[in-house]
C-alpha cells in the first residue's frame, strides 16, 4: 500500500516539475518579447518610477517633520487638515531592573519562555510534565527513483 502511494506521490511531483519547467520557458520567451517590443519604454518608465518614488519619500519626510515642528511650537494636533500628529510615550529602562522588579512585584509580567523550560525539562523530569511519543512521517524530496516503469517494488 505505502509502495503504491510513494509511486502516485512521485508521478504527481515529476508532472506539477515539467509544468513548472514549462512556465520558466514561457516566461522566458513572454520576457524577451516584452523587452523586444517595449524595451525602451519600460526602461524610461522605470527610470521616472524610481525618480517619483524618491520624491514622494523625500516630500513625505519633510511633512511629517514640519507638523511635528509645528505641534511641538504650537500643541495643534492638528496642524492642517491632511495631517494629524500623534504622540507617543515611550519607555527607557534596564531589562535586568525590569527583571528583578517583575520577580519580587510583578509575577503577572513574566512570562514563560517554552524553549528555554522544555529544553531543560528534558534533563531535570520535573513530575508536573509528562513526556509523550509522538511519530511523523517524512517523505523524500527526491522520488524520482520510484517513477516509470524501470521501479520494481520490494
Amino acid at each position: 500500500m505505502l509502495d503504491e502511494m510513494v509511486r502516485k506521490l512521485a508521478e504527481a511531483r515529476r508532472i506539477m516539475d515539467e509544468y513548472r519547467e514549462q512556465m520558466k520557458a514561457l516566461q522566458v520567451d513572454v520576457d524577451a518579447e516584452i523587452e523586444e517590443r517595449f524595451g525602451g519604454e519600460r526602461r524610461r518608465l522605470v527610470a521616472l518610477l524610481e525618480t517619483a518614488a524618491t520624491e514622494v519619500l523625500d516630500a513625505d519626510d519633510a511633512l511629517r517633520a514640519a507638523a511635528v515642528a509645528e505641534y511641538e511650537a504650537t500643541q495643534d494636533k492638528r496642524p492642517h487638515p491632511a495631517v494629524t500628529v500623534k504622540v507617543y510615550t515611550t519607555l527607557s529602562y534596564e531589562e535586568a531592573d525590569a527583571s528583578a522588579y517583575c520577580r519580587e512585584y510583578l509575577w503577572k509580567a513574566l512570562k514563560l519562555d517554552r524553549r528555554e523550560f522544555e529544553k531543560a525539562a528534558r534533563v531535570l523530569e520535573p513530575e508536573f510534565v509528562t513526556f509523550e511519543v509522538e511519530p511523523k512521517a517524512t517523505v523524500a524530496t527526491d522520488l524520482s527513483a520510484y517513477v516509470g516503469e524501470e521501479y520494481q517494488a520490494g
